[in-house]
């Protein structure tokens, strides 16, 4: 009865441990964290210079194409960032939601040139908002 008892309390300690240890301990640590969020702006940037390329602005239907890229890569982003203790991207989420607006409201009767100004007004406020968001993570390494 008594080794019972004692082989219950034993897998009731070595089970949760085992489930812990197995699960990451809760996520990533700190320098983990910080060099996946400076992967996933890089990837973000990228994403973002690409949408600038002459052959993705030849037809709306290219440039949506593209800036489905960096929506993909801004999500990643948004998840990186949740790791990371001092990550502030509200301002880039405000940037992308304008420059999201802004490539929404280009329709099929539209030239990009059309809406150049527009677009290139989002776009520099995204920039600008990539890079400040970028700057600390530069100077942290």
């Amino acid at each position: 009865m008594k080794k019972c008892i004692a082989l219950l309390t034993v897998l009731m300690v070595v089970i949760p441990m085992t489930i812990v240890v197995v699960s990451g301990c809760g996520g990533p640590s700190p320098q983990e964290a910080e060099a996946k969020f400076k992967s996933d702006l890089q990837n973000l940037t990228t994403a973002f210079q690409a949408l600038g390329n002459p052959a993705n602005l030849t037809s709306i239907d290219s440039f949506k194409s593209a800036w489905k890229d960096v929506e993909k890569a801004y999500d990643e982003v948004v998840k990186s960032a949740k790791d990371v203790k001092n990550a502030n991207i509200t301002a880039l989420k405000k940037a992308r939601d304008d420059l999201s607006s802004t490539i929404g409201s280009i329709n099929s009767t539209q030239s990009l040139t059309q809406m150049l100004d527009t677009i290139t007004e989002a776009f520099q406020d995204f920039q600008t908002a990539l890079q400040e968001l970028y700057s600390p993570v530069e100077t942290n390494q």
